[in-house]
């Protein structure tokens, strides 16, 4: 039976209404899709201005207010900052600075002081269907105050009080951060593997110049860090813990440090060392110790403690942390030791048989006995008001002439060195007087600091700070 032509103009119309209405559907399937992914770029280019708005708010507000205090001034507590609109682009707004505390929570000698700086960008884009919404981000910075142990070595001057100047040159190898205010001479091919920063525009160049730079590249014309001349920190640490002493000016004093403290012995200038009046610590934890008077240090030390003086410190052994390695010092990570010895004049490596008197017991270099020779010192050094350096040089000046030559052995130091002036650990009196240098950075001092230690400043008494750390989320 033949279809009829009514019934077959019917299925046609049928079918051409189905695919109208699916180009019709498909069409505003693409339009949506369109729309959303025109809507999805907005949003990702809507989120990354955010962020980026939220680190402005960071910098201009939160780092701009650290750095414009002393560290005398900084919060401890969290501080809230000023919104700002950014016209054409966004605003950013919850801006904070707060002090992070470690372990040690109120302790006013805690050993690192860390920042943590927060905003909030918003920005604002339309959605899919024309409305407006906000697109927020935070962003966040922590940064540490910075201390004299961020250094491994950290100068005022670099021309000695001879206004000799004393180079960096063949076989010295510095493992952490360099920073002088002066300008770094350099002869031959020293090793530095850190940061190597100056206040000069350029090194000095001695002959040979060709240093071994494997950190990044030096800062020239840095900004000047400032030595004091006094130690008022660690006094104030001191005498608000009861560890000021004070003896009469015909006194000195020595400390020695053991795993069960460290006993201070007072006898008079002059005479030989008595151990008859003595006070002891009986347990180093963030203990802070100073003595207004010359100190000598020996010992194996454990715990955590800054002893200073107002006088010239003499080393008359090695002074050393319990785990450390008696012959070089080399340290664990995980040592838990921490020593600042601070001078308010000189820190000298004593003349003494145990560190390598007459030249180490006439053996010089060849001496294996390590009670005869060398010395161990783990410990951030400051010597605020000259040198780090080796008493008995064999000048033509000195009372003590000792044998030519004098090789003492050698300097091993883990730790940092800060010094109002270079100076010498080792001459050419007497064909050789001194020791050779092994100084190697306590990389533990980046996290913790010795208690009542020195915060780094420029000029203007404003702090200065390490980046540890940026981060952000979604809001």
């Amino acid at each position: 039976m033949k279809p009829s032509p009514l019934r077959e103009k019917g299925h046609i119309a049928l079918m051409t209404f189905a695919v109208v209405l699916f180009i019709i559907g498909t069409g505003m399937a693409f339009l949506k899709w369109s729309s959303s992914e025109s809507y999805e770029g907005h949003y990702q280019q809507g989120a990354i201005q955010a962020y980026y708005l939220a680190q402005m708010g960071i910098i201009e507000q939160g780092f701009v207010y650290l750095r414009t205090r002393d560290p005398a001034n900084l919060p401890v507590g969290r501080m809230s900052l000023y919104p700002r609109v950014v016209p054409g682009i966004g605003s950013y707004d919850e801006v904070f600075v707060e002090r992070v505390y470690g372990t040690s929570a109120g302790d006013i000698f805690t050993s690192s002081w860390n920042y943590k700086i927060g905003a909030t960008g918003i920005v604002t884009i339309k959605d899919a269907s024309g409305e407006s919404r906000e697109v927020r981000r935070t962003a966040t910075l922590v940064v540490q105050l910075r201390s004299f142990a961020d250094y491994m070595y950290l100068t005022h001057h670099e021309l000695t009080s001879f206004n000799d100047r004393i180079k960096f040159w063949h076989g010295d190898t510095l493992w952490g951060r360099t920073h002088s205010n002066d300008q770094i001479a350099i002869m031959q091919d020293p090793v530095f593997y850190d940061i190597v920063s100056s206040t000069a525009s350029d090194f000095w160049r001695g002959i040979g110049y060709n240093p071994q730079l494997m950190g990044p590249a030096p800062i020239f014309n840095a900004q000047r860090v400032v030595v004091p001349d006094h130690a008022d920190n660690l006094r104030e640490g001191a005498a608000a813990q009861g560890f000021f002493f004070q003896p009469p000016p015909n006194m000195q004093m020595r400390a020695i440090f053991s795993d069960s403290g460290a006993v201070l012995y007072r006898w008079e200038l002059g005479t030989p060392f008595s151990d008859t009046n003595y006070v002891q610590i009986p347990t180093l934890l963030e203990t802070c110790i100073f003595c207004d008077c010359p100190l000598e240090l020996r010992g194996t030390m454990r715990g955590s403690a800054t002893i200073g003086s107002s006088h010239d410190i003499r080393i008359i052994d090695n002074i050393a942390y319990r785990d450390a390695d008696p012959v070089n010092g080399q340290l664990d990570s995980t040592s838990t030791n921490f020593l600042g010895i601070v001078s308010e004049g000189n820190v000298l490596v004593a003349n003494t048989p145990a560190n390598g008197r007459d030249h180490s017991a006439g053996l010089g270099r060849n001496q294996t006995n390590p009670a005869l020779t060398s010395v161990v010192i783990t410990a951030a050094i400051v010597a605020l008001g000259e040198s780090y350096g080796f008493e008995d040089m064999n000048d033509i000046w000195d009372p003590y002439q000792g044998p030519s030559p004098d090789e003492r052995g050698i300097m091993h130091i883990w730790g940092s060195l800060t010094q109002k002036r270079r100076g010498y650990v080792h001459r050419s009196n007497h064909n050789g007087t001194g020791y050779l240098k092994d100084y190697h950075y306590d990389v533990r001092f980046k996290e913790t600091r010795p208690p009542c230690f020195f915060e780094a400043v420029d000029e203007a008494g404003r702090g200065l700070f390490n980046i540890i750390s940026w981060g952000g989320h979604v809001n």
